[in-house]
C-alpha cells in the first residue's frame, strides 16, 4: 500500500562478502556486543566500580533507544510526523545502523509523499538487512510506483525462490501480476493464497485492495461487492494515516464502478491532511472522477 519514491542507478543487489550479515546482525544491536565484552571483563576482575558502571549506562541506553523508537512508531501512526521524525532522529544518533528505526524516518517521509527524503533512509535499510522481508517489499514498491519494472522484476523474481512468500511479498508480487502482467485471476490467486482473512489489518487490508483490483478487473461484482465490505469493516481497526490510504484507493475503486466516490476522498484528507494522498484526495472530492483520472 505505501508506495516509496525511486532509487537512482540500477545497482539493487547487495553484493557482501560471506561474512557481513554476521556483522550486520552486530550492528543491530550494538550495545549487545559492548555488554557482553564488559561482562566478561567484569567477571574476569571482579567487577570493578567502574566497570559496573558502565555496563548500567549501556543497559538505559538501550532502554531509551527503544522507548524513542517505540514512541515515535506509536506517533506515525497517528499521522504526527513532525515528532515521529524528532524521536526517530535521536534513537538514530544513538544508533545510526539500526533498520528498524531507518525504517521508521522513511516511512515518515513516504506517508508524506516525501520520497526524496525518505531514499537514503531506505537505501541503508536495505544494505544492512538485505535479506529481511519488509525491506525487500518496501524496494519492490518503490521500484513499480516509479515504473522502474526490470529492476522489480529481480526482486520479485527472488521472492518466488523463497521457501514461502510473506504476505509484505504476497502483495507486491499480486499488484506487479495485476498491473504489469496484466493477469488479474493470477493476482487473485496469489492474494487468496496468503488467507488474508487470518492477517492482521495494516497486511490484510493492502491484499484486500488489491484482490478488489483483480475481481474489479474480472468483471467479479459478488466477489468486489464481499471485498469492499470486508474491507470497511476492518478500516476501522487500522492507524490513521492508513485508513485515509484505505478510503483513496476505496474512491478509486467506487469512482471505477460509475458511484458518487467523493465521501472516500474527503475522508481521507480529514484523517491525513499532511499525507501523501491528501492533495490528489481533495482535488478528486470536489468533482467526479474515475480509476483512470486517479491512478
Amino acid at each position: 500500500m505505501a508506495l516509496f519514491g525511486k532509487l537512482e542507478g540500477n545497482d539493487i543487489e547487495t553484493k557482501a562478502p560471506v561474512a557481513r550479515p554476521f556483522w550486520h546482525q552486530l550492528l543491530v544491536i550494538p550495545e549487545a556486543t559492548l555488554l557482553l565484552a564488559l561482562l566478561i571483563i567484569g567477571w574476569a576482575f571482579n567487577f570493578p566500580v567502574f566497570i559496573s558502571l558502565l555496563i548500567v549506562l549501556i543497559i538505559g541506553a538501550f532502554v531509551v533507544r527503544l522507548l524513542l523508537l517505540s514512541t515515535a512508531t506509536q506517533r506515525l501512526q497517528r499521522g504526527a510526523y513532525s515528532q515521529a521524525d524528532r524521536l526517530s532522529g535521536m534513537a538514530l544518533r544513538m544508533n545510526p545502523w539500526s533498520v528498524d528505526t531507518l525504517h521508521v524516518r522513511a516511512e515518515s517521509f513516504v506517508m508524506r509523499g516525501d520520497d526524496i527524503q525518505a531514499e537514503p533512509f531506505l537505501r541503508r535499510a536495505v544494505a544492512l538487512a538485505p535479506q529481511r522481508h519488509v525491506v525487500h517489499a518496501t524496494m519492490t514498491a518503490m521500484l513499480l510506483e516509479q515504473g522502474e519494472i526490470e529492476q522489480a522484476q529481480v526482486l520479485l523474481e527472488k521472492s518466488r525462490q523463497g521457501e514461502e512468500l510473506s504476505p509484505a511479498a504476497v502483495q507486491q508480487l499480486a499488484w506487479y501480476t495485476l498491473h504489469v502482467e496484466g493477469n488479474p485471476r493470477g493476482a487473485q490467486l496469489l492474494v487468496e493464497g496468503a488467507y488474508p482473512e487470518q492477517l492482521a489489518e495494516p497486511v490484510a487490508v493492502a491484499l484486500l485492495v488489491t484482490l478488489a483490483e483483480s475481481e474489479l478487473a474480472l468483471h467479479n461484482t459478488t466477489g468486489l461487492a464481499r471485498t469492499l465490505g470486508e474491507i470497511n469493516q476492518r478500516l476501522p481497526l487500522c492507524s490513521s494515516p492508513q485508513q485515509a490510504e484505505l478510503h483513496f484507493h476505496l474512491g478509486r475503486l467506487e469512482s471505477a464502478m460509475g458511484r458518487d466516490a467523493r465521501g472516500h476522498f474527503r475522508q481521507s484528507v480529514a484523517l491525513d491532511p499532511q499525507g501523501r494522498y491528501a492533495r490528489q484526495a481533495w482535488r478528486n472530492a470536489i468533482g467526479n472522477t474515475t480509476l483512470d483520472d486517479v491512478a
